[in-house]
Order: C-alpha cells, then sequence, then structure tokens
C-alpha cells in the first residue's frame, strides 16, 4: 500500500513535487494510481517546510526503487525540491536507481535551459540563495539539465491528468515486477534457474540454436519455461508456447500436432498433409523471423522431426527452441541440455510454509516436523505444493502420523508421495478422483459433476477438495491435472481393475464375457485403436456396477465403412440389456435400431448417440428422471421420438441432421427445464407443437427445416433463434414479443414477404435477415439491436429511423441491387463498427460519414458511387476501406484533417488498416493524389503511434493501400522502374529522428488474377544498408487479405509497417550509423498465394515500378534544419548536394513541415499549396532549401 512520511519503512517509489504546484490535483492523481497497484509510494504530507532537507528525508531517497520528479512552473522555487533533485541523481548514478520526470505544464526544453517562467523560479531562488556557493548553484543547474534530458512524460500530450497518472503508474508496475504476474505469482527458487538458462541461449548471436530442459516429472520444468518465456519474449519476432507435445500428439497425431504447430507459429490456420514437407510459403515466412520457440513434455524423437526442430533452413538467424522433457536421450541431439534439479533445502521450505501455513516460515512448533517433510520430499516442487496442502491447518499430531506413515515408504518416489493424499480422501472423493485421472482430464468443470451427481456423489465439493489438496485445477472452466497425479490414479485404478480405457483389455471383456465382472465402473474404448469390436449380447448384464461407458472415434477419419459392431454367440443380433447405474451413455454410431430398455435408467445424465443406426430410442414411456441432455444428431433413420413427459430434467436436445424424423411429440411440452433444442436440417419435419409453455428455452434452431411450414408458437425468454432456409409461409405472433432476444437469424424465405413487428429486447440484439428477397421494406423494430443483416433483400431505401437504433454496432446490406441511398440519420449512429454495402450496384451517393466516430470498417464494393466518401481518412477509428471494382468512382476529396492514431483500446491488431480501391479505373489524377497524400498522412501517424507506445508490435501494425494506376506517388523520394532501386543516401538521414520506411510497387497483372477470401498477396521488399564495415540486410514483406477481386490492370501498391522479418536492431543500428551509411538497394516481390479444395497455387506478379520513403517524427523546423540537412555543418551539406545530384532524380533531398513529419523528398521543383496544421507543406528543391539556410548559418 501506499504510505505517507510516517512510515520509516523502505518504499518503492519516492515522489519529489512542489507541493503548492500539483499536490492537489496531478500528485494526488498519480499516488491515487500507484496505491490502487499496491506500490508502497512516499509522499511528504507536509505543507510547511524549512530551508534544509532533513537527513531522513535524503535516507528515504537512497532506500527507494524509483524516484518520480514531478517538474511543474515553481519546482526550482523550492531549495528543498532542488537538493532532493541532487539526491535522486546521485542515487541514479551510484545505486542504479530509476528516474522518471514528469513535466506537468512546462516545456521539457524550459526545464533543460532553465528558461521561461520556470527559469524565472530558478533565477528568484538564485537570488534568494546568494550566501550558498557557487558551486551548489551550479550544481543545482546541472542537475536540472541532466533531469530534464531523461525519458519521461508531458502532460501536455495527455487530455486527462488520470490518464497519465494511470500510465505511469503501469510503466513504474512494470519496471518493478518485470515478470508477469501470470507466470510468477507464489514462485520460489525460480531465478537461478531461468538466469542459467538465459546464458545458454546466447540470445544474441545470429545462429539458430536448441537447448533442453530435462528433469523428472513434477520438478517445475514447465513453470520455469513460463517465467524464462515471459522474460524474453519480446527480443524475438514471434513465439509458440506448444504445451502437452506427448498428450496433443497421441490424441491428434504428429500430423495433427504439426498443423496446429505451424499455424499458431505462423498466425495462419493451416493444414498439413505430409510430415516431412513443409509448404514453401510457410518456410518461406518463419525462415525470416527470429522465433522463440518452447515444445513442452516431448518424449518422442519423430516429434521434434515432425516440428522441424533439427530443420536448420525452417527458422530466422537468431532462433531459439527450448526442448521441456523427461526423456534426456530424446534431447540427444540439441545443443545444451539444462537439467532442472530440486529446490534447496531454504526455498524448499519456504514453498512448503507458503503452502501448509500461508506463510513464508513455519511456525515454531512446526520446525522441526516441516524439515523432516522437506527432507522427505527432496526439494520436488510438487511434492511439496501437494504435502503442504494436505498438512494444512492439522495438528502436530496429525503431522507426526503422516511421517510414521511415509516410513513405510523408505525408497518412494513421487507417485507414493502423491498418493498419501489419495489416501486421505474419503471413498466419494477418491472416486471422483479416479473418474477425473481416468477418464475427465481436460472436460468442463460442469458437465463432469453433472455425471457424478448422477450417482448421488458431491461432486462440487469433491471437486473443491481434490482442488484443496492440490490434486487438480481448473483453468478455463476445464478440469486439469498434473501428469504425474494423472500417472498415480491411473495406476491405481489399474491395480483396482475397475476403470478401463486400454482397448485391448475392454475389447476381452466385451467380447467374453464369460464371468461376471462387478469391478467394472467405467469403460472409455477409443474406436480408433480397434477395427471391429466384437460384442457378446450379454456383455451389460455381466458388468452390473458400470456407471461410465463411451465408445468414441478419436481420430473420425479412421472409422471403416459398415459397422464396427459385430455381434457373437447369439441369433438376436442386439445386446440385452444396458447397466441401470449408467450416468453417462455415449454411444458414437450405434449400431442396433433401439436401446434395450427393460428397465428405467435413473442415474442417466447425458445420453448421447450421435451418428447412431437407430430408428426409435424405445416403445413406450420410461423414467429418466436426470436425464440432462439427448444428443441423436446425424442418427439420419431416427424416425421417431420417445415420449418425453417422464424425463423432466432434460435441459438440452440435439436432432440435428436427423433427416428421416417428420415429428417432436407433443410430450416435450413437459419439459419445464429445456433450454436448448437444435432441430437443424431436420429435412423431413413438418411441423412443432407449440413452445410457449418452456420458459427456461433460450436456443432455437430451426435451421434448413426445409419442409416446416408453419411458425411453432415460441416463449418469450429465447435468446437466440435462427430459422433460415425453411419453408414458412407465416409467422407466429409471438415472434412479437422476444423479451431476451439477442440474436435472430432468420431468411432465405421463398415464401414470406415480410418481416414482422419486433419489439421489446432488452439485450442488445443481432438480427439477421438474409436472403428475404421479397424484403422490400425494413421491418419495424423496436429496442436495443447491436446487429441488422438484411443481405440479398429488394429494399430500395432505409428509413431515416435506422439513425435510433442508438446501439448499432453492425450494418450490412451486401447484394442490395436496388438500394440507392442511405438516409443522413445513419450518421447518429456513434457506436456503428462495420457497415457493409458490397453489391449495392445502384448505390451512388452517401451521406456525410462524419458522425460514425466508432466505425472501424466500411466496405462498399461494386457500387456505383461517383466520390469515395470524403471523410474516410478522417474517420478516427477506420481500420478497413473497401472499394473494389467500383468502376464509376471518379473523384477522392483530401480529409481536411488526419486525426492522430490513439492507444489503442482492444489489442495491437488496432493497427492494422487496408484502404483498398482495386479496379476503380475511372479515378482521376486529382483523386489519386488526394488518396496517396491522405495515406502518406496516415502513415506517418501510424509510425508516430508505434514509436510512442514502445509495446505495439511491429509486425501486426501495418497500414497499405491499393489502386488502379500505374504512376508512382509524387511524395515518394526514390523510384525505379522494374523491381530493385538502388541509391546512395546522405549523410545523417537515420539520426535520432528516423521512424521507419514507406513502400512501394506497381504490379503488372500479365494474366487475370483472382484473390478470393482465403487467398493472400504478398508484397516483399528485401533491403540492404551498407557502411563501411559491410551489409545489413532485412526482410519488409506483408501478406495483404481479404482483397475479393479480379485485378484488371496495372495496380499501385504502397504501405508502411507489416511483417517485418529484420534483426530487432535494425533502426538502432541504422541511427549509430547514421553518418556512415551511404549506399541502400531494396529488391521487391510479389506473389499470389491462392488455395483450391486440394492445393495451394503461388502466381508470381510482375513488379514493374518500385520506390521507398524515408519517414521521420515531427519536431521543430530548426531542428530538421540542423540534423537533417546537417545546416551546421558545411562538409555535410555539400555531401548532402552532391548525393543528391547523382540520384535519378536530379535533386534528391529531405523537406520538412512545421509541426508534422520530416519527410525524405526529392522534387526539383518547388511548389506552394495552401497550408494546413496537420497537412504537409510541398516539397522543393534540396538545393535551393540548403541555400537559404546556409545564410542564415
Amino acid at each position: 500500500m501506499a504510505s505517507n512520511s510516517s512510515s520509516k519503512s523502505s518504499y518503492d517509489v519516492f515522489l519529489s513535487f512542489r507541493g503548492a504546484d500539483t499536490r492537489p490535483n496531478f500528485t494526488s492523481h498519480l499516488y491515487a494510481a500507484l496505491n490502487r497497484k499496491n506500490i508502497t509510494t512516499f509522499i511528504d504530507d507536509s505543507l510547511e517546510r524549512g530551508e534544509d532537507i532533513s537527513l531522513t528525508l535524503l535516507k528515504v531517497i537512497e532506500e527507494s526503487k524509483i524516484s518520480v520528479i514531478i517538474f511543474s512552473e515553481n519546482y526550482a522555487s523550492s531549495r528543498w525540491c532542488l537538493d532532493e533533485l541532487l539526491k535522486i541523481l546521485e542515487c541514479m548514478k551510484t545505486m542504479g536507481q530509476f528516474v522518471i520526470p514528469i513535466f506537468y505544464h512546462v516545456d521539457p526544453s524550459d526545464v533543460r535551459n532553465q528558461t521561461g517562467n520556470f527559469g524565472e523560479a530558478f533565477a528568484k531562488r538564485k537570488e534568494r540563495c546568494k550566501e550558498l556557493s557557487i558551486d551548489r548553484v551550479e550544481r543545482w543547474s546541472n542537475a536540472l539539465r541532466e533531469a530534464a534530458n531523461l525519458s519521461g512524460w508531458d502532460s501536455s500530450n495527455y487530455r486527462l491528468e488520470s490518464e497519465l497518472s494511470e500510465e505511469v503508474a503501469d510503466q513504474i508496475l512494470k519496471k518493478l515486477y518485470p515478470i508477469s504476474f501470470s507466470a510468477s505469482t507464489g514462485l520460489v527458487g525460480i531465478d537461478l534457474n531461468v538466469k542459467k538458462i538465459i546464458s545458454l541461449l546466447c540470445i544474441n548471436p545470429t545462429n539458430v540454436q536448441v537447448i533442453g530442459i530435462w528433469g523428472m516429472g513434477g520438478i517445475g520444468k514447465t513453470t520455469i519455461a513460463e517465467v524464462l518465456v515471459s522474460q524474453i519474449f519480446n527480443q524475438f519476432d514471434c513465439f509458440c508456447f506448444l504445451r502437452n507435445v506427448r498428450e496433443e500428439s497421441e490424441k491428434i497425431g504428429l500430423l495433427g500436432l504439426r498443423s496446429r504447430f505451424f499455424s499458431e507459429l505462423s498466425g495462419v490456420e493451416i493444414k498439413i498433409e505430409m510430415l516431412h514437407v513443409l509448404p514453401t510459403f510457410i518456410k518461406d515466412s518463419l525462415k525470416r523471423k527470429k522465433v522463440l520457440v518452447v515444445l513442452d513434455d516431448v518424449n518422442d524423437a519423430e516429434q521434434l522431426d515432425a516440428l522441424a526442430v533439427h530443420d536448420d533452413d525452417c527458422f530466422g538467424l537468431g532462433s531459439r527452441i527450448i526442448l521441456i522433457s523427461r526423456d534426456k536421450q530424446v534431447l540427444s541431439s540439441v545443443d545444451e541440455v539444462y537439467e532442472v534439479k530440486g529446490l534447496d533445502d531454504s526455498d524448499a521450505l519456504q514453498l512448503l510454509s507458503m503452502k501448509a501455513f500461508k506463510q513464508k516460515h513455519p511456525p515454531m512448533k512446526y520446525i522441526e516436523l516441516s524439515e523432516r517433510v522437506q527432507t522427505y520430499c527432496k526439494g520436488v516442487p510438487l511434492a511439496l505444493k501437494v504435502l503442504g496442502s494436505y498438512l494444512c491447518k492439522r495438528t502436530p499430531e496429525e503431522w507426526e502420523t503422516a511421517l510414521n506413515k511415509l516410513k513405510r515408504f523408505p525408497d518412494c518416489n513421487i507417485m507414493k508421495v502423491l498418493k498419501i493424499s489419495y489416501d486421505d480422501l474419503d471413498p466419494i472423493e477418491k472416486s471422483i478422483f479416479l473418474d477425473i485421472a481416468c477418464f475427465f482430464k481436460g472436460y468442463n468443470k460442469i458437465w463432469v459433476e453433472e455425471i457424478l451427481n448422477g450417482f448421488d456423489f458431491p461432486s462440487h465439493w469433491g471437486i473443491i477438495r481434490l482442488m484443496d489438496m492440490c490434486l487438480i485445477t481448473i483453468v478455463n472452466n476445464k478440469l486439469e491435472m498434473h501428469d504425474l497425479i494423472v500417472e498415480m490414479g491411473q495406476d491405481i485404478a489399474r491395480r483396482k481393475g475397475n476403470r478401463l480405457w486400454n482397448s485391448k483389455d475392454i475389447c476381452h471383456i466385451l467380447a467374453t464375457a464369460n464371468k461376471a465382472n462387478k469391478a467394472v465402473e467405467g469403460l472409455f474404448l477409443d474406436m480408433s485403436e480397434t477395427e471391429r469390436v466384437y460384442l457378446n449380447p450379454a456383455v451389460f448384464s455381466r458388468i452390473p456396477n458400470l456407471r461410465l461407458l463411451k465408445f468414441y472415434w478419436s481420430f473420425p477419419w479412421f472409422k471403416k465403412e459398415g459397422s464396427s459392431f459385430i455381434i457373437e454367440h447369439g441369433p438376436s443380433k442386439h445386446i440385452k440389456s444396458l447397466p441401470n447405474k449408467l450416468s453417462l451413455l455415449h454411444w458414437e454410431e450405434y449400431p442396433f435400431k433401439s436401446l434395450p430398455l427393460d428397465r428405467s435408467l435413473e442415474n442417466l445424465v447425458h445420453l448421447i448417440m450421435p451418428e447412431s443406426k437407430a430408428e426409435e430410442l424405445w416403445n413406450g414411456s420410461k423414467s429418466l428422471p436426470k436425464l440432462k441432455s439427448l444428443d441423436l444428431s446425424r442418427s439420419v433413420h431416427l424416425k421417431k421420438l420417445p415420449d418425453f413427459s417422464l424425463m423432466t430434467n432434460l435441459e438440452s436436445i440435439k436432432f440435428i441432421c436427423c433427416e428421416s424424423l417428420i415429428e417432436i411429440p407433443t410430450s416435450i411440452q413437459c419439459l419445464g427445464r429445456l433450454n436448448s433444442l437444435y432441430l437443424s436440417s431436420c429435412k423431413e419435419l413438418r411441423s412443432l407443437p407449440s413452445l410457449k409453455q418452456l420458459k427456461f428455452l433460450k436456443n432455437l434452431n430451426l435451421f434448413y427445416c426445409c419442409n416446416l411450414k408453419i411458425f411453432p408458437q415460441i416463449p418469450r425468454g429465447i435468446e437466440e433463434f435462427e430459422v433460415r432456409y425453411s419453408g414458412l409461409e407465416e409467422w407466429s405472433q409471438s415472434i412479437l414479443f422476444l423479451d431476451n432476444l439477442n440474436l435472430l437469424r432468420t431468411g432465405h424465405f421463398i415464401n414470406l414477404r415480410s418481416v414482422p413487428r419486433i419489439k421489446n429486447y432488452n439485450n442488445n440484439c443481432f438480427l439477421d435477415l438474409i436472403g428475404y428477397l421479397n424484403l422490400i421494406t425494413l421491418p419495424e423494430i423496436i429496442g436495443n439491436v447491436e446487429s441488422l443483416i438484411f443481405d440479398g433483400t429488394l429494399m430500395e431505401e432505409l428509413p431515416s429511423s435506422i439513425g435510433c437504433h442508438s446501439s448499432l454496432v453492425e450494418l450490412s446490406l451486401v447484394g442490395c441491387e436496388r438500394l440507392k441511398s442511405l438516409p443522413s440519420s445513419i450518421c447518429k449512429l456513434e457506436l456503428l463498427k462495420r457497415l457493409r454495402l458490397n453489391g449495392c450496384s445502384n448505390l451512388e451517393e452517401l451521406p456525410p460519414l462524419y458522425g460514425l466516430c466508432s466505425l472501424r470498417e466500411l466496405y462498399l464494393n461494386g457500387t456505383a458511387l461517383v466520390e469515395s466518401p470524403p471523410d474516410s481518412f478522417s474517420l478516427p477509428l477506420l481500420r478497413r476501406l473497401s472499394l473494389n471494382n467500383c468502376k464509376r468512382l471518379q473523384t477522392a476529396v483530401s480529409a481536411s484533417y488526419i486525426p492522430p492514431i490513439k492507444y489503442p483500446e482492444g489489442s495491437w491488431e488496432d493497427y492494422r488498416y487496408v484502404f483498398n480501391f482495386c479496379n476503380c479505373v475511372n479515378l482521376d489524377q486529382t483523386a489519386r493524389s488526394n488518396i496517396m497524400a491522405d495515406a502518406l498522412r496516415k502513415f506517418e501517424e501510424l509510425a508516430i503511434a508505434i514509436n510512442i507506445f514502445k509495446e505495439v508490435d511491429k509486425e501486426i501494425a501495418y497500414f497499405i493501400v491499393s489502386l488502379a494506376g500505374s504512376k508512382i506517388p509524387e511524395w515518394l523520394s526514390y523510384e525505379s522502374s522494374g523491381n530493385s532501386v538502388a541509391t546512395s543516401l546522405p549523410p545523417g538521414c537515420f539520426n535520432d529522428m528516423f521512424l521507419d520506411f514507406v513502400f512501394c510497387a506497381i504490379l503488372e497483372f500479365e494474366a487475370p488474377v483472382v484473390v478470393g477470401t482465403l487467398h493472400h498477396l504478398y508484397l516483399e521488399c528485401e533491403s540492404s544498408f551498407r557502411n563501411s564495415n559491410g551489409n545489413k540486410i532485412a526482410n519488409f514483406g506483408i501478406y495483404i487479405c481479404d482483397l475479393e477481386t479480379e485485378y484488371e490492370s496495372e495496380h499501385v501498391f504502397f504501405w508502411y509497417g507489416g511483417h517485418h522479418r529484420s534483426p530487432l536492431d535494425l533502426n538502432d543500428w541504422l541511427k549509430q550509423n547514421c553518418y556512415h551509411v551511404n549506399e541502400a538497394s531494396f529488391n521487391f516481390e510479389a506473389e499470389a498465394i491462392c488455395w483450391d479444395s486440394n492445393s495451394m497455387k503461388r502466381v508470381k506478379v510482375k513488379v514493374k515500378k518500385c520506390g521507398f520513403q524515408l519517414i521521420y517524427a515531427k519536431d521543430e523546423v530548426n531542428w530538421c534544419n540542423r540534423h537533417v540537412c546537417g545546416a551546421t555543418n558545411p562538409d555535410i551539406l555539400g555531401q548532402l548536394k552532391e548525393t543528391n545530384s547523382k540520384n535519378k532524380r536530379s535533386s534528391k533531398g529531405y523537406y520538412c513541415s512545421n509541426k508534422t513529419s520530416v519527410i525524405a523528398d526529392g522534387r526539383s521543383s518547388y511548389q506552394e499549396v495552401e497550408t494546413h496544421p496537420k497537412r504537409l507543406r510541398q516539397n522543393f528543391s534540396m538545393e535551393n532549401y540548403s541555400s537559404n539556410n546556409q545564410d542564415k548559418v
């Protein structure tokens, strides 16, 4: 917690400020923000202070980890503040203390130079301190100058003081706790392991290195790797932490594992068909990246081959691969192996104490007992956690009993240690534990609890008990368990013989059944592991205690034609009965026409039989009082459903794709707890009984019930309702009163001509009316609507009332060919994020869009617009503008204002921009120039934002503009015909103000190239920079997706950012060598990557022209004159002139704008245009610019 001056303890943060200036405002905000983050902060609360700083305060400064200096107008008028400043800088130099300056309503240059109001206050202080030595005053002045040069915050860049204080507090928190909390909470003895592995990794060298982390199960290998990754991941272009390799390879096979791995690493969802051959585009992409890969729990060398671990050409220079395994033999081919050993005695005792006593050290009376437990566990973290949790809140006598119990296992291993916790469970808890260990690891917690409740187990409290004993964990509401504990549980079950999952054992029992097997309680058979299962008709009568039965395919593609089950030893060809204790009956491809229910299954909770051969479930009524879910999806022979009246707890019914099902019995009305009813693709279903009585029904799906003519009566509480592609002829009045509707998907009706009035929503609603071929007017909708989709309708106009739907986030009118205009009221939709008007071929104009302040995506492909939306570049959040194939588009007005790009509200993917004017062949030259000029301004804003917000990943952020044409933008300084440009560079061009590059390429499509939704256009620029020491090569590439068009002519593509596949230090290297880099070359490549059903096709695209541009940070013109143009150095200025005269354009150079970006430019003529605060000045010749400045020097 934050602290006041009365505390004598050490502090995280020391605040130095002038109380009269900032105490009631910014300082209090910052103190509160630090307090909320539990950062211990010193703030001096005394309002009256003497002239001399106290020794106590000097000691507090020394003991603080971070000092924050809040420079305000009168800061330098305080002798106390100035002495604090001296002490803070002394601690920074001698003790490595971190110092953060904040310039609160003062200019940093005024602090640096002691000018302005700040300088006047300092001058007054000096006047009052004439008795002090000149040296003391000079030290104050130097300290102010030195502190002002430190990296800090300027309050003028923030609209609200609270925003600034929160950002400062966040940065301080990161400095104090560099490891992420998710990785570091409650960890002991990790740091030394992490440091040693980092030293083995040798991150800076450019070779690809593979490191192994080896140790026994439960020793902490994965945890160490998680902390390691949290500390070094930002030094790599991308990283992938692939967990549970052993388990996943068993579940989905090596091919599935290979597909998952390269999908995660490349960010592209792919399916790989071959174990030893990678798609070229994936390999090319990855070998340009410096990647960090962690493969957890590797147990087979074949897994390493499948994941290309030892393929030297697969990953980029500097990549690091970390393998975690219990088997040292698997790691025999790695570069280095790090063995994780047990915790030392001190750390082990601390970890045990934290689990047993919730404190770092054991109480006095437990010290000797704790040391005995710690010795017994031999430093294994998992054993310490389990035993510590087991002994928590136990008396010393109980500890002694537990330790005496351990004496029976003098040579025990971790398995036996873990079993101590199991032995302390009661019989019900043991059964729950074994069920999870053998069958339900990774399953949804609530679903498992329902099954366990079927046999009256107190499952909820049983699971809490297992969590308390550290036997299970809950991750994303799924039951997880450490591998060692799973092995321990399965070993116990194997010895008892009461739970079976081995396919050979199960097949033997199912085929013979010569004698009763009363011990078996659970049977899970993966049918992928066996070709045929032979069933004895009486088999289940010999397993009377069976509670859990599951026949399933983990690999459905391994299914054989015909039934996988064969009945032996009897003429009936049918099993005789099922155990009446079943709680779970999951039988995929059930081979019989009905279930043999001679008696009720009173414990049955889930009945799941997808793709069964059943024609009916059973005859007559059966009592299934605990049944919660019934799933017979894809049972194409199912014709008759049972009487539901004795299944009153049923909550979910799925009859998806039951193509022979004709009717639903009226007894469904008895299901008062029914929550979900899925009947999609029941093509023969002709009617539904009234569902109005089902008060708890939330989800109803009637998709593709094409013979359903009459709309059913439905309850008011429906939340999600889908009824597309049905044969409905009329609507029910119940659709008018759906109070809680969140999602309505309806459309593609041939027989319906209108949509009913829909009202009374309590929640935001997703309304999908796609495919109403006869819908001419918008239906009356009252309430909160979040999404409206009217694709493919015959509407000619939207009513002005559309502006009343203030909660609307998405509006789609794709393919509404009669739509001619939108009402001006659409600008009232301040929350609208997506507007889709593709294929509205008669839409000729749009109203002003300035009010759509939340708009992120605007799709206008194939419209009849003559002018592009005039405010598109001014919309602050617009990320995607698409005007594909707008053949009538002629003009584009330049934006009057380009808003700065703010810190993203969501992920860094908010920094992805695509502005697409493909095949807009009638754009006039002014329009093209306006588009390009506005794009440049957006490029600059994005570059500045990326450099301000250092956290942003440059591989994620990009901005692409494409339009038909064959001319390089005028503002581009360097260009060339063909696909490469080589040029000399003026000295000093890569100075501290340099931000990045903008690239341009004109592509010539020799044959029509269609790029579809799942296809990509890939542009790449390979750049090489030469200095006296050699080359520095970097690749800049980007995938352009979702440009669904057939390119009909030459197109200009220019872009900033994207998938930089370069050493992370490229910009630093360029800046460090700014006066030594003298040559650069850029080579451009382009190809279309297209997928069909079977393969990937790569089509090379010709690069006709290319070019690049350097962009710079904002600053004053004077700075530009000095540092960019070299005006203060005649030699450099001469070099610059000479270099520019040699370039293709006779006078390449640089220009800058007042309060905007500094742009490297090279036009030979001077052009005056009207200026604007956010508009660039037009460029002028380097010679004129330089000579003018020489006169001033």
